[in-house]
């Protein structure tokens, strides 16, 4: 945040305004709230050894994310890691 409020205040090109800083500080606020949340309400009603299982896609989530929203690619080796990880669930799971 401390990064973000000086980013702001400065305001050197190609770095986004105040408003749209602390914008973007609560929706990270927000969204990391709700998926902490949605963790305790998986660890509340099934099993708690799915939910942490399950909770351990997050940066499997995250890579998905930058494909479908900031069209980046992937390379051969990190498609094969998110297959690996992908398996490793269904089989720790399953």
């Amino acid at each position: 945040m401390t990064a973000t409020a000086i980013a702001a205040v400065r305001r050197p090109r190609g770095i986004p305004g105040l408003r749209v800083a602390w914008t973007m500080v609560v929706a990270s606020g927000v969204a990391d709230a709700a998926g902490f949340g949605a963790f305790l309400f998986a660890e509340g009603h099934g099993p708690a050894s799915l939910a942490v299982v399950l909770s351990s896609l997050a940066p499997v989530t995250t890579v998905v994310l930058a494909l479908l929203l900031l069209r980046e690619r992937l390379s051969r080796p990190q498609a094969v890691a998110i297959g690996i990880g992908l398996l490793g669930v269904v089989l720790i799971a399953g």
